[in-house]
Protein backbone atom coordinates (compact mmCIF):
# COMPACT_ATOMS: atom_id res chain seq x y z
CA UNK A 1 0.00 0.00 0.00
CA UNK A 2 1.28 3.48 -0.83
CA UNK A 3 2.45 5.65 2.03
CA UNK A 4 0.69 8.82 3.11
CA UNK A 5 1.68 12.17 1.65
CA UNK A 6 2.00 14.82 4.34
CA UNK A 7 0.53 18.28 3.93
CA UNK A 8 1.80 21.68 5.00
CA UNK A 9 5.50 20.81 4.72
CA UNK A 10 5.67 17.71 6.97
CA UNK A 11 7.77 14.75 5.86
CA UNK A 12 6.26 11.72 4.21
CA UNK A 13 4.09 9.63 6.54
CA UNK A 14 3.88 12.34 9.20
CA UNK A 15 1.00 14.62 10.12
CA UNK A 16 0.96 18.42 9.93
CA UNK A 17 -1.28 21.27 10.94
CA UNK A 18 -3.71 20.56 8.14
CA UNK A 19 -3.64 16.77 7.92
CA UNK A 20 -2.43 14.10 5.50
CA UNK A 21 -3.61 12.50 2.29
CA UNK A 22 -3.84 8.88 1.20
CA UNK A 23 -2.46 9.14 -2.37
CA UNK A 24 -4.33 6.04 -3.45
CA UNK A 25 -7.81 7.15 -2.43
CA UNK A 26 -7.18 10.89 -2.26
CA UNK A 27 -8.93 11.13 1.11
CA UNK A 28 -7.87 14.03 3.35
CA UNK A 29 -7.40 13.15 7.02
CA UNK A 30 -7.29 15.77 9.78
CA UNK A 31 -4.14 15.74 11.93
CA UNK A 32 -5.35 17.18 15.24
CA UNK A 33 -5.46 14.18 17.63
CA UNK A 34 -8.15 15.91 19.73
CA UNK A 35 -10.36 16.69 16.75
CA UNK A 36 -13.56 14.79 16.11
CA UNK A 37 -12.08 14.18 12.65
CA UNK A 38 -8.87 12.57 13.91
CA UNK A 39 -8.03 9.49 11.85
CA UNK A 40 -11.19 10.03 9.86
CA UNK A 41 -11.76 11.67 6.49
CA UNK A 42 -12.11 15.45 6.88
CA UNK A 43 -14.56 15.41 3.99
CA UNK A 44 -17.27 13.03 2.80
CA UNK A 45 -15.50 11.89 -0.35
CA UNK A 46 -17.88 10.64 -3.00
CA UNK A 47 -15.11 9.91 -5.55
CA UNK A 48 -11.79 8.34 -4.65
CA UNK A 49 -9.67 9.40 -7.63
CA UNK A 50 -7.91 12.75 -7.43
CA UNK A 51 -7.80 13.22 -11.20
CA UNK A 52 -11.59 13.10 -11.32
CA UNK A 53 -12.36 15.40 -8.41
CA UNK A 54 -10.23 17.67 -6.17
CA UNK A 55 -10.73 17.32 -2.44
CA UNK A 56 -10.99 19.96 0.30
CA UNK A 57 -9.74 19.96 3.88
CA UNK A 58 -12.88 21.33 5.51
CA UNK A 59 -10.99 22.59 8.55
CA UNK A 60 -8.58 24.78 6.57
CA UNK A 61 -10.36 25.27 3.24
CA UNK A 62 -7.25 24.13 1.33
CA UNK A 63 -7.99 22.42 -2.00
CA UNK A 64 -5.83 19.42 -2.90
CA UNK A 65 -5.41 17.82 -6.31
CA UNK A 66 -3.68 14.66 -7.48
CA UNK A 67 -3.70 14.87 -11.26
CA UNK A 68 -0.50 15.37 -13.23
CA UNK A 69 -1.43 18.96 -14.01
CA UNK A 70 -1.27 20.05 -10.39
CA UNK A 71 1.78 21.87 -8.98
CA UNK A 72 4.43 19.36 -8.06
CA UNK A 73 2.73 16.56 -10.02
CA UNK A 74 2.18 14.72 -6.73
CA UNK A 75 -0.96 13.33 -5.14
CA UNK A 76 -1.99 15.49 -2.22
CA UNK A 77 -0.15 18.62 -3.34
CA UNK A 78 -2.11 21.85 -2.76
CA UNK A 79 -3.80 23.17 -5.89
CA UNK A 80 -2.51 26.65 -5.03
CA UNK A 81 0.06 28.32 -2.78
CA UNK A 82 -1.60 28.04 0.63
CA UNK A 83 0.78 30.29 2.54
CA UNK A 84 -0.10 30.20 6.23
CA UNK A 85 -2.85 27.60 6.67
CA UNK A 86 -5.63 28.87 8.97
CA UNK A 87 -8.76 27.31 10.40
CA UNK A 88 -12.09 28.01 8.73
CA UNK A 89 -14.75 30.08 10.49
CA UNK A 90 -16.85 28.12 12.97
CA UNK A 91 -14.50 25.13 13.15
CA UNK A 92 -13.14 23.67 16.36
CA UNK A 93 -10.39 25.92 17.85
CA UNK A 94 -11.20 28.87 15.56
CA UNK A 95 -10.66 32.16 17.41
CA UNK A 96 -11.56 35.77 16.65
CA UNK A 97 -11.53 39.28 18.11
CA UNK A 98 -14.62 41.46 17.56
CA UNK A 99 -15.04 45.21 18.00
CA UNK A 100 -18.52 46.71 17.89
CA UNK A 101 -21.18 49.15 19.02
CA UNK A 102 -24.73 48.74 20.33
CA UNK A 103 -27.70 50.88 21.35
CA UNK A 104 -30.71 50.05 23.53
CA UNK A 105 -33.49 52.71 23.67
CA UNK A 106 -36.20 52.52 26.32
CA UNK A 107 -38.81 54.80 27.92
CA UNK A 108 -36.47 55.81 30.74
CA UNK A 109 -33.04 55.78 29.08
CA UNK A 110 -31.00 55.24 25.96
CA UNK A 111 -28.02 52.98 26.66
CA UNK A 112 -24.95 53.00 24.40
CA UNK A 113 -22.37 50.22 24.33
CA UNK A 114 -18.88 49.90 22.85
CA UNK A 115 -17.38 46.43 23.17
CA UNK A 116 -14.48 44.09 22.46
CA UNK A 117 -15.05 40.32 22.40
CA UNK A 118 -12.66 37.37 22.30
CA UNK A 119 -14.29 34.24 20.81
CA UNK A 120 -13.23 30.59 20.82
CA UNK A 121 -14.95 27.54 19.31
CA UNK A 122 -14.50 24.44 21.53
CA UNK A 123 -16.52 22.49 18.93
CA UNK A 124 -17.79 23.03 15.41
CA UNK A 125 -20.62 25.61 15.32
CA UNK A 126 -20.39 26.33 19.07
CA UNK A 127 -18.73 29.50 20.36
CA UNK A 128 -17.74 30.73 23.82
CA UNK A 129 -16.93 34.42 24.29
CA UNK A 130 -15.54 36.90 26.82
CA UNK A 131 -16.58 40.55 26.40
CA UNK A 132 -15.45 43.84 27.93
CA UNK A 133 -17.86 46.75 27.34
CA UNK A 134 -17.93 50.44 28.08
CA UNK A 135 -21.44 51.89 28.58
CA UNK A 136 -22.99 55.34 28.54
CA UNK A 137 -26.43 55.59 30.15
CA UNK A 138 -28.48 58.60 29.01
CA UNK A 139 -31.06 58.28 31.78
CA UNK A 140 -34.08 60.55 31.74
CA UNK A 141 -35.45 59.97 35.25
CA UNK A 142 -33.18 62.53 36.89
CA UNK A 143 -33.30 65.30 34.26
CA UNK A 144 -35.27 67.70 36.50
CA UNK A 145 -32.44 67.82 39.06
CA UNK A 146 -29.58 67.97 36.58
CA UNK A 147 -29.86 64.59 34.95
CA UNK A 148 -28.55 61.17 35.86
CA UNK A 149 -26.24 60.41 32.96
CA UNK A 150 -23.43 58.05 33.85
CA UNK A 151 -20.97 55.52 32.49
CA UNK A 152 -20.19 51.94 33.35
CA UNK A 153 -17.86 48.99 32.78
CA UNK A 154 -19.30 45.56 31.95
CA UNK A 155 -17.62 42.12 31.97
CA UNK A 156 -19.63 39.32 30.34
CA UNK A 157 -19.43 35.67 29.34
CA UNK A 158 -21.53 34.26 26.50
CA UNK A 159 -22.22 31.36 24.17
CA UNK A 160 -23.51 31.05 20.62
CA UNK A 161 -24.88 28.22 18.52
CA UNK A 162 -24.28 28.70 14.78
CA UNK A 163 -26.07 27.04 11.90
CA UNK A 164 -23.48 26.05 9.26
CA UNK A 165 -23.14 23.50 6.48
CA UNK A 166 -20.17 21.66 8.01
CA UNK A 167 -19.80 19.39 4.99
CA UNK A 168 -18.20 22.17 2.97
CA UNK A 169 -15.74 25.03 3.69
CA UNK A 170 -17.30 27.56 6.05
CA UNK A 171 -15.26 30.77 5.58
CA UNK A 172 -17.59 31.97 2.81
CA UNK A 173 -20.85 30.99 4.52
CA UNK A 174 -23.42 33.39 5.96
CA UNK A 175 -24.07 32.03 9.46
CA UNK A 176 -27.18 32.62 11.58
CA UNK A 177 -26.88 32.07 15.33
CA UNK A 178 -28.62 32.07 18.71
CA UNK A 179 -26.88 33.60 21.73
CA UNK A 180 -27.10 33.85 25.52
CA UNK A 181 -24.89 35.28 28.22
CA UNK A 182 -24.44 36.78 31.68
CA UNK A 183 -22.32 39.64 32.98
CA UNK A 184 -21.68 42.11 35.78
CA UNK A 185 -21.90 45.89 35.48
CA UNK A 186 -20.24 48.55 37.62
CA UNK A 187 -21.42 52.15 37.02
CA UNK A 188 -20.59 55.62 38.29
CA UNK A 189 -24.15 56.27 39.51
CA UNK A 190 -27.27 54.20 40.12
CA UNK A 191 -28.53 52.33 37.03
CA UNK A 192 -31.48 52.57 36.78
CA UNK A 193 -32.08 55.62 38.98
CA UNK A 194 -32.78 54.59 42.60
CA UNK A 195 -31.20 51.26 41.78
CA UNK A 196 -27.54 50.47 42.44
CA UNK A 197 -24.05 50.93 41.04
CA UNK A 198 -23.57 47.16 40.79
CA UNK A 199 -25.83 45.06 38.54
CA UNK A 200 -26.13 41.83 36.62
CA UNK A 201 -26.64 41.82 32.83
CA UNK A 202 -28.20 38.61 31.47
CA UNK A 203 -28.75 38.53 27.69
CA UNK A 204 -30.44 36.39 25.05
CA UNK A 205 -30.87 36.95 21.34
CA UNK A 206 -29.70 36.11 17.87
CA UNK A 207 -28.05 37.47 14.77
CA UNK A 208 -26.06 36.78 11.64
CA UNK A 209 -22.36 36.65 10.76
CA UNK A 210 -21.60 37.71 7.18
CA UNK A 211 -18.16 37.39 5.51
CA UNK A 212 -17.08 40.72 4.01
CA UNK A 213 -16.09 38.79 0.90
CA UNK A 214 -19.83 38.43 0.25
CA UNK A 215 -20.34 42.20 0.10
CA UNK A 216 -17.50 43.32 -2.14
CA UNK A 217 -14.34 42.87 -0.04
CA UNK A 218 -12.65 40.09 -2.02
CA UNK A 219 -10.39 37.67 -0.13
CA UNK A 220 -11.20 39.27 3.23
CA UNK A 221 -11.64 36.88 6.16
CA UNK A 222 -13.12 39.62 8.34
CA UNK A 223 -16.81 39.13 9.15
CA UNK A 224 -19.68 41.55 9.84
CA UNK A 225 -21.59 40.55 12.97
CA UNK A 226 -25.12 42.00 13.35
CA UNK A 227 -27.80 41.07 15.87
CA UNK A 228 -30.46 41.93 18.43
CA UNK A 229 -30.75 40.76 22.01
CA UNK A 230 -32.63 41.23 25.27
CA UNK A 231 -30.92 43.96 27.30
CA UNK A 232 -31.56 43.59 31.03
CA UNK A 233 -30.04 45.40 34.01
CA UNK A 234 -30.85 44.29 37.57
CA UNK A 235 -29.11 43.88 40.92
CA UNK A 236 -31.13 40.72 41.72
CA UNK A 237 -32.50 42.42 44.86
CA UNK A 238 -29.11 42.23 46.57
CA UNK A 239 -29.82 45.55 48.28
CA UNK A 240 -33.46 44.82 49.11
CA UNK A 241 -36.58 44.25 47.04
CA UNK A 242 -37.42 47.95 47.16
CA UNK A 243 -34.07 48.89 45.63
CA UNK A 244 -34.18 46.91 42.39
CA UNK A 245 -35.85 48.94 39.61
CA UNK A 246 -34.66 46.75 36.73
CA UNK A 247 -34.42 47.88 33.11
CA UNK A 248 -35.47 45.91 30.02
CA UNK A 249 -34.91 46.91 26.40
CA UNK A 250 -34.00 45.56 22.97
CA UNK A 251 -30.37 46.15 22.06
CA UNK A 252 -29.25 46.33 18.42
CA UNK A 253 -25.55 45.83 17.74
CA UNK A 254 -23.01 45.53 14.94
CA UNK A 255 -19.33 44.68 14.91
CA UNK A 256 -16.38 43.46 12.85
CA UNK A 257 -14.84 40.07 13.72
CA UNK A 258 -11.17 39.56 12.92
CA UNK A 259 -9.84 35.97 12.86
CA UNK A 260 -6.75 35.33 15.00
Amino acid sequence: MASAVALGGASEGQSSTSGWVDPVSGVVFHADPDSRAAARPAARTQMAVWAERPQVDLYTGVVYRGDEGSPGDAPGHPAFDTGDVTLQFGRRDYTALTFGFGVAPSDSSTDYQGYATYSWFPADEFELSWTVSGWFFDQEEGEEDGGDQTGGLNFAFGARLYFLDVDRPTDDQIAWYLSAGIGVLVSGQDVPEDGSEFNFTPTAGGGVSVPLSKIGFDDSRVRLDVGVRWHHISNASQFGTDNNPDRDAVLVYAGLAFPL
